[in-house]
């Protein structure tokens, strides 16, 4: 908030206005092209906020926004402007993405009963802590999943959008999605 405070265009002022309501995220996306990108039509925005009423958001967008700056997204909520007409103001929530995993590991000489478990926790507190927005690295997975359970080796791990996964490439999100992982969705085969 104190950034962007100072700011003199609209889309510091709509960061400055959405920050004053104690939102757990913010992001604006100003799509000033005149092509549609990821699905935002040209000369638009697009405000994504966790938290907050639609109400008092959409407020703080149509008092900031600027006239003739079209909103984008999922969500709608009508205002009244100062002549009494209705505005129709968009902006959009965060999605949950689910993400799945296999992992195999090899358990090392004094490694706990509950590798298989433990490892299943790591990978799924990972992912669900990971921002909003933020890509999954898996180099980052590995090395949190050998930092949370001891005496084990990670032998392959592998990522996806969809369960049973066979890529090792990180998985980019957008600024729109939220990465999720459930138990269900982490396969641990425990090598021998």
């Amino acid at each position: 908030n104190s950034t962007v405070i100072s700011g003199t265009g609209p889309i510091d002022a709509i960061y400055s206005a959405l920050a004053k309501l104690g939102l757990g995220y913010v992001a604006i996306i100003d799509n000033d092209t005149d092509n549609t990108v990821d699905g935002q039509p040209p000369g638009t925005i697009q405000v994504i906020v966790k938290g907050g009423t639609p109400s008092e958001i959409a407020q703080a967008i149509y008092q900031e926004k600027g006239t003739g700056i079209r909103t984008y997204g999922t969500t709608q909520q009508d205002v009244t402007d100062s002549k009494g007409y209705t505005k129709t103001i968009r902006f959009s929530r965060p999605v949950d993405t689910p993400i799945y995993v296999v992992v195999n590991v090899k358990r090392l000489k004094g490694s706990s009963n509950e590798t298989q478990a433990m490892v299943q926790t790591a990978c799924v507190d990972f992912i669900n802590n990971t921002k909003i927005g933020a890509e999954i690295v898996w180099s980052e997975l590995v090395s949190y999943i050998t930092n949370q359970v001891n005496l084990i080796s990670v032998k392959s791990l592998y990522l996806g959008r969809s369960a049973n996964p066979t890529s090792t490439e990180d998985i980019d999100l957008t600024p729109i999605e939220k990465s999720i992982a459930s138990a269900s969705g982490v396969i641990v085969n425990v090598l021998t």
